[in-house]
C-alpha cells in the first residue's frame, strides 16, 4: 500500500514513486501548470474496501513537451550530454561486467551451474554493451514507444514505468548513471509529441500534501546542493537598460524558464552601471564565493571588450561565465560619425550595444534609415574608438511599444524583426551547456549520499 506519484508523457508512464516525487522532477514543473479537477463519481465503479479512499480530486502537474524539454536542457541534460553520458555508463558498466565475470570464476567451483549461469550472463552483457551504441538504444525506445498497445489496453494507460527497449534480446536500462534524468531525456526525445504529467492527485488524497501546496516550489529548497546550483542562473548586465530589453526577451521566447532566471536590478537598488562597475560586480562575486550560475553579459563594444580581456587573465570559479553579445549581420555595414563625417563601417566589438539588437524596425527613423553611432573615446590597448548609438529613448520608446504587440497577440518567435534578441537569449539559456556529463553524474551522486 502507498500513494503513487506517476510521470508521464503523450500518455505512456515513464516512472513512478511511492509516498514522495523527486524534487529533480518536480522542478521541472511550476505552480502555473498545476490543475485541480473534481472528479465525477462513476456507477460502475466498485465500493473502495475498508482503509482504501476514493479521490475527489485530480491533482496534476501539466506542460507541453517542448516545455519539459527545455526545462531538462536548462539543467545542462541535453541530447548531446546524454549521449556522453551513455557512452561513460557503458564503459563503467563492462568494467562492472568484468570485474563480476573475475570473482564469480574464482568461485565457481564451490557454486558449480549458478555461477556458470552468472558468468555467461554477465558475458551476454558484455556482447550487448560492446555492439550497443546511443543512438542504436534510442532507435530501440522508439520502437518500443510506438507500439501502443504496449502500454494501452481497451483505450486505458498501463500502470507502472515502460520497460527498457529490448536490444539483442535483452531488456537494457540506460546504463551506469545513477541519474535518471538522462534517461529521461533519452524517452522525452523517443516519444517525440504530447503533454508531460506529473499526478500528484494520490500524495494529496493521503495527506503527504495539501491541495493547496506548491509542490514544485518547495522542490526548489529540496534540492541537492549541486542542484540548487543548476537550477538558478543570475545574468549581469551592464545597465538597466541591457537588463530591461533581455529580460523582457527572455520572458517571450522562453516564458517555461523564467523561474530559474534572475536579472540584476540596477533600479530598485540605485545601482551603477557601465562595463568596467560589471567587470568589478564579477570580481566581487568571486572572491565572495557565490555559488550559484552567474552570467556576466557585456556590450558587444570596445568597453566590453576591454573588460572581457582583463577577466581572462583571472582564474574563476566554473559557476561564472564571462560572453558578450553575439556579432549580428546589422552590425556589419552600419551608419557612423565621427571627425571625418559619416561613415558605414562594422560596429561589430566597437558599437554593438544591446540597443543594435533590437531589430530594424527599432533602430530605424520614421525616414527609414538607421539611426547613427557616434564615436567617442579611443582606447589605446584595443587601437579602437568606443562608439554609441544616438536617440536612446527614441530606441527605447518604439521597443515598448513593439513589446506590447508580442505581448498582447500570438508572438512569432522566428520573425526577422526579433533574430538579433533572439541570438542574446539563446546565449543566456545555453550560458552553462554543454557541460561535461561526468559533473552531472557527479551530481547525481551526491545527491545518492545525502539521501543515505
Amino acid at each position: 500500500m502507498g500513494a503513487i506519484a506517476e510521470l508521464t508523457i503523450g500518455g505512456i508512464p515513464l516512472d513512478s514513486w511511492k509516498d514522495y516525487v523527486p524534487a529533480e522532477i518536480a522542478v521541472l514543473f511550476n505552480e502555473r501548470e498545476k490543475r485541480v479537477e473534481e472528479v465525477a463519481p462513476d456507477e460502475d465503479d466498485e465500493l473502495p474496501e475498508e482503509g482504501e479512499s476514493r479521490p475527489t480530486q485530480t491533482v496534476r502537474y501539466v506542460t507541453s513537451l517542448d516545455c519539459f524539454t527545455n526545462r531538462l536542457e536548462f539543467f545542462g541534460f541535453t541530447l548531446e550530454m546524454t549521449r556522453g553520458a551513455f557512452e561513460i555508463g557503458r564503459i563503467d558498466a563492462l568494467e562492472e561486467c568484468r570485474k563480476s565475470i573475475s570473482i564469480w570464476e574464482g568461485h565457481a567451483e564451490r557454486h558449480g551451474e549458478a555461477a556458470n549461469q552468472i558468468i555467461a550472463r554477465e558475458r551476454a552483457k558484455i556482447d550487448l554493451l560492446t555492439r550497443t551504441n546511443p543512438d542504436q538504444w534510442l532507435g530501440a525506445l522508439r520502437e518500443k514507444f510506438r507500439n501502443a498497445e504496449e502500454f494501452n489496453s481497451d483505450g486505458v494507460p498501463a500502470v507502472g514505468p515502460v520497460p527498457p527497449p529490448a536490444i539483442g534480446g535483452f531488456d537494457m536500462r540506460f546504463p551506469g548513471t545513477l541519474d535518471p534524468r538522462f534517461q529521461l531525456r533519452f524517452e522525452i526525445e523517443a516519444i517525440e509529441n504530447g503533454d508531460a504529467v506529473l499526478d500528484v492527485s494520490e500524495l494529496v488524497d493521503w495527506g503527504y500534501y495539501d491541495i493547496s501546496d506548491p509542490i514544485s516550489e518547495y522542490a526548489l529548497d529540496d534540492l541537492s546542493a549541486a542542484d540548487r546550483v543548476a537550477s538558478h542562473l543570475i545574468v549581469l548586465t551592464e545597465g538597466s537598460s541591457d537588463r530591461f530589453y533581455l529580460e523582457s526577451a527572455f520572458r517571450l521566447f522562453h516564458p517555461e524558464l523564467s523561474e530559474y532566471v534572475s536579472f540584476m536590478d540596477f533600479d530598485s537598488w540605485n545601482v551603477p552601471g557601465g562595463a568596467s562597475f560589471l567587470e568589478s560586480i564579477v570580481r566581487s562575486f568571486a572572491g565572495a564565493g557565490i555559488r550559484d550560475r552567474i552570467l556576466a553579459l557585456f556590450d558587444n563594444d570596445t568597453a566590453g571588450s576591454l573588460s572581457i580581456n582583463r577577466l581572462s587573465g583571472l582564474c574563476l570559479p566554473k559557476n561564472i561565465r564571462i560572453m558578450r553579445y553575439p556579432d549580428v549581420e546589422i552590425a556589419k555595414n552600419y551608419p557612423t560619425l565621427g571627425p571625418s563625417g559619416p561613415v558605414i563601417m562594422d560596429v561589430n566589438g566597437s558599437a554593438a550595444s544591446v540597443e543594435l539588437y533590437l531589430g530594424s524596425d527599432v533602430i530605424k527613423t520614421p525616414d527609414g534609415s538607421y539611426v547613427p553611432v557616434q564615436w567617442k573615446g579611443y582606447d589605446p590597448v584595443l587601437r579602437r574608438y568606443q562608439g554609441e548609438i544616438l536617440d536612446k529613448r527614441g530606441c527605447r520608446k518604439r521597443f515598448e511599444d513593439k513589446l506590447f504587440v508580442a505581448n498582447q497577440s500570438d508572438f512569432e518567435p522566428n520573425e526577422t524583426n526579433w533574430a538579433e534578441l533572439k541570438a542574446i537569449v539563446e546565449v543566456i539559456r545555453a550560458a552553462f551547456t554543454p557541460l561535461n556529463p561526468r559533473e552531472l553524474i557527479g551530481t547525481a551522486e551526491g545527491r545518492s549520499l545525502e539521501r543515505r
